[in-house]
């Protein structure tokens, strides 16, 4: 079954109360762990399922991003360009931050 974003393999949780669960953004891994023993074994499945899930998305984002990393080395080792010496690198960086203030500044007003 599909509720939000969530697909639950029985029906969706019942009603939850803020009171019931602390704080949404504990970075306890303790509490997480106690919050998780409590919870009947169905309810543990979706959640191991939901993790399943986060796991595989992070992953295709990563790899997603090495194949677009691969692609631009390729491009750029393509042009045959001479490297550069750090204070080309640095003049570049320098630029880009310049433009970037520029048209920051240019935007707020």
């Amino acid at each position: 079954m599909v509720h939000g974003l969530y697909t639950y393999r029985s029906s969706p949780p019942a009603k939850i109360h803020k009171q019931d669960i602390g704080p949404l953004n504990t970075r306890d891994p303790q509490a997480l762990i106690e919050k998780l023993m409590s919870l009947p074994p169905e309810r543990m499945a979706e959640v191991e399922d939901f993790v399943d899930f986060l796991r595989a998305r992070e992953e295709e984002a990563r790899d997603a991003a090495a194949a677009r990393l691969g692609e631009a080395m390729r491009k750029l080792a393509a042009l045959d360009f001479p490297p550069m010496s750090e204070d080309e690198v640095q003049a570049e960086v320098d630029a880009a931050r310049r433009e970037r203030r520029e048209r920051l500044g240019a935007a707020r007003r």
